[in-house]
């Protein structure tokens, strides 16, 4: 009984001792080349592995990105960076609309991935508004900047289905 005992206490510390390394087992970089990118907060890190979070004591030097004017930040590839978005009555094209089949569903997302590549610097949604698949592009806050948009995407012939709908958007804020 008792060598039984000991057993079972020493394979379940075994465990636990495995579980409270398993972020980075995960993260450990495999002999065969392939490795996990794991990003999460350091609360969530302590809660499954067991340990304290690190406290990281940051840097006083952040780097500096370049200003356009005075207010309006760009990324790495020259496009601004918003500072948040807001939300409000405005228009999207809708390039699709779709049944609630599993056919449609991959339409749609195929519509979307195509759409994407032909509109990088506009944002294209996929979404399932009951009872159907919808792809509608871009986030516009007046009609007239919808319109010019609109006139580009029929041009492609990406769809027969080209039309402006009324709906809320997010517009950017610099």
């Amino acid at each position: 009984m008792k060598h039984l005992f000991l057993i079972v206490s020493a394979s379940l510390l075994f465990i636990n001792g495995y579980g409270q390394q398993f972020t980075d087992v995960i993260r450990a970089q495999s002999t065969k080349g392939g490795a996990v990118v794991l990003i999460q907060s350091p609360k969530i890190d302590s809660l499954v592995n067991g340990v304290k979070p690190k406290v990281e004591i940051k840097s006083t030097e952040t780097k500096a990105l370049p200003v356009v004017g005075d207010s309006v930040q760009l990324d790495s590839l020259g496009y601004p960076i918003a500072k948040g978005f807001v939300t409000k009555d405005g228009f999207r094209i809708q390039i699709f609309t779709g049944g609630n089949s599993r056919q449609d569903k991959e339409q749609a997302l195929m519509l979307q991935h195509r759409s994407q590549g032909l509109f990088p610097d506009v944002k294209v949604y996929c979404n399932f508004i009951s009872p159907r698949w919808v792809v509608r592009i871009g986030d516009f806050a007046t009609r007239e900047e919808a319109m010019t948009r609109l006139v580009e995407v029929r041009e492609t012939g990406i769809s027969k289905e080209v039309r402006l709908v009324k709906c809320k958007v997010q517009i950017p804020v610099y």
